[in-house]
């Protein structure tokens, strides 16, 4: 095993332009779990040409989120996808940040995450009551759309039943081409016409 730059993490040595863009997007979630227990707590991995750093302790994962945040920004990646989600919670930064999450901090105050709960209860048997004995059912698109039900019925109080589905599907291709574009070797601009 090679010695990485002392301030560069250690990580897998990927492939020539893609880097470990082709095993993160085969298993995304079991590759980044291999990557933890082989590199530790703090490790790189390349998308591309862009790097990806990954920190799961829950004391560094604070020290990012919370204690230090301060020094660290979002990168390229996460700022070109404001045209696509807005300047929201995930995508701000410093002073902007802080006041829309304190905007936010009623709405996840401990009696109302109890409150929730009988809404998830509710929207989950409301869902499960319509499968059938013996129906093969697509299971991302069940817990997609009993996701958007229990948002916004408990974030907005609102129904969405009837545009759930159009909702969903918009969710789903919006999903794949970030999640494509973030596996690209070259980031083209936004003006650039994509089949995406």
């Amino acid at each position: 095993m090679a010695i990485a730059h002392p301030s560069v993490p250690p990580g897998p040595k990927g492939e020539p332009i893609i880097g470990n863009a082709r095993a993160f997007v085969l298993e995304p979630l079991e590759y980044l779990r291999r990557c933890a227990h082989d590199y530790g707590d703090v490790m790189q991995i390349r998308l591309g040409t862009t790097a990806i750093y990954m920190v799961s302790s829950p004391e560094l994962i604070e020290q990012v989120l919370v204690t230090n945040n301060k020094k660290y920004r979002k990168s390229r990646f996460t700022q070109r996808r404001k045209n696509l989600f807005g300047n929201g919670l995930i995508f701000s930064e410093g002073d902007f940040w802080l006041r829309q999450r304190r905007l936010m901090q009623p709405a996840f105050h401990q009696k109302r995450i109890a409150s929730y709960g009988e809404a998830m209860v509710a929207q989950s048997q409301r869902i499960a009551a319509n499968w059938q004995d013996g129906q093969e059912l697509t299971m991302q698109e069940e817990m997609m759309q009993l996701s958007l039900e229990i948002v916004t019925k408990t974030l907005f109080d609102s129904e969405t039943t009837g545009d759930i589905h159009r909702i969903g599907k918009a969710l789903d291709i919006l999903i794949e081409q970030v999640s494509a574009a973030a596996v690209r070797p070259v980031q083209y601009p936004d003006w650039v016409p994509t089949p995406g």
